[in-house]
């Protein structure tokens, strides 16, 4: 086993690879940990503000609920304006105005074309009255339904809000989350990279130390033999090729893996030796039988040509058969319809009448005659049967 080329090399490298290995967990481990710590000081002031974000998008969320607010009103609000029931109109107006957000109301009656009632806030202290709003309103964000019953238009509900200080909130928090994220990040990434310079160094030491090492184990334990069994196998090969006579074993001698696989390759070169002298004394039979193979071939090849050749000539002679009789029978054709009789001959005797005759061939096997005798009124009419 310790002879083995593999044992030899695989527990010299596993021992510089544990040793260099060693020395880079050790030190990955160590700034790892200090890297592991500041990020979680880090997540611990992204949870705080993380906290603060929700806040906002509570705020949001109230934006989202005011307009489910006013698909569940706007029923309401379209039975006050139809019966003219401003006193419920005020109540609930003044409920939604001591929402924070709101900060106007408008309703609209379409069908008397003005004002139905209207709301918003002063200061702290809210007006509702049966006009337009101020100005100052237009630039609020605000939501608008139609208000329709059977059908019909009847007005329109409008709420305005102010998201002002929701935008600020929101601005102010972005910017400082991404100061604050940039700069950890930053220094985060600093000390990321030294020590990753540090690894790398140390990284690339070890791995020049384990390329050495290999790079001598090989040379030593490996391009050696191979050179050696190189150099056996081309003797071999030239042998096989006719180049040379004799055959160069390989000369390993060793108690490794090479020197087993030199005993067992010279053991082979031995058989396919003989095996090769055999095999040449066979080319040399082959050779004589395919000289006569090839003789009786061009012999067969002559006497193929020749028979073609009759072939063609009895072909000939066939076609020019074949031309005479079908010219033959094709004057007959003539000749049969210029005998048979005309299908207008009919009517010198008969009022109704018709004729068929189609030959199934270009000559038919039956024929007709027709003629007029002496007497009025008296014909002979043949139907004549040619084949039987």
């Amino acid at each position: 086993m310790r002879n083995s080329i593999i044992f030899k090399t695989t527990a010299s490298v596993l021992a510089t690879l544990l040793l260099v290995m060693f020395t880079i967990g050790w030190y990955v481990y160590d700034s790892q940990t200090s890297i592991i710590a500041k990020l979680q000081h880090s997540q611990k002031e992204f949870t705080q503000k993380q906290l603060l974000r929700n806040e906002v998008q509570a705020i949001q969320e109230k934006i989202k609920q005011l307009h489910v607010l006013v698909d569940v009103l706007k029923d309401s609000i379209t039975n006050f304006v139809v019966n003219a029931d401003l006193d419920s109109a005020k109540i609930m107006l003044k409920k939604l105005l001591m929402l924070d957000n709101i900060k106007a109301i408008s309703i609209y009656d379409a069908q008397a074309k003005e004002i139905f009632l209207s709301g918003y806030k002063d200061k702290k202290e809210i007006i509702i009255d049966t006009v337009l709003l101020p100005d100052k309103f237009k630039s609020y964000p605000h939501i608008k339904e139609k208000l329709f019953q059977d059908g019909e238009l009847q007005g329109y509900f409008t709420i305005y809000y102010d998201n002002s200080q929701l935008i600020a909130t929101l601005k102010k928090i972005k910017e400082e989350d991404i100061q604050a994220f940039n700069k950890e990040i930053t220094n985060i990434n600093a000390q990321i990279k030294t020590k990753l310079k540090q690894q790398a160094l140390i990284a690339i030491f070890g791995v020049f130390l384990v390329v050495l090492l290999i790079v001598f184990l090989l040379n030593r334990f490996v391009n050696k033999p191979l050179s050696q069994f190189q150099q056996g196998l081309d003797s071999f090969f030239e042998y096989l090729a006719d180049a040379t006579k004799q055959i160069k074993v390989i000369d390993i001698d060793t108690d490794d893996e090479f020197g087993q696989m030199a005993k067992s390759v010279n053991k082979n070169i031995r058989i396919s030796q003989q095996i090769h002298n055999e095999i040449r004394e066979q080319n040399i039979l082959s050779q004589k039988l395919n000289d006569e193979l090839t003789k009786h071939k061009q012999e067969l090849e002559l006497l193929n040509r020749s028979l073609e050749q009759k072939v063609k000539e009895r072909t000939q002679e066939i076609q020019i058969i074949h031309k005479h009789v079908k010219d033959s029978i094709t004057f007959a054709s003539l000749l049969q319809e210029a005998v048979i009789s005309k299908e207008y001959e009919l009517g010198v005797i008969f009022n109704d009448y018709f004729a068929i005759w189609r030959p199934k061939d270009i000559v038919g096997g039956d024929i007709w005659l027709f003629s007029e005798l002496r007497h009025q009124d008296e014909c002979l009419l043949f139907v004549i049967d040619c084949t039987g």
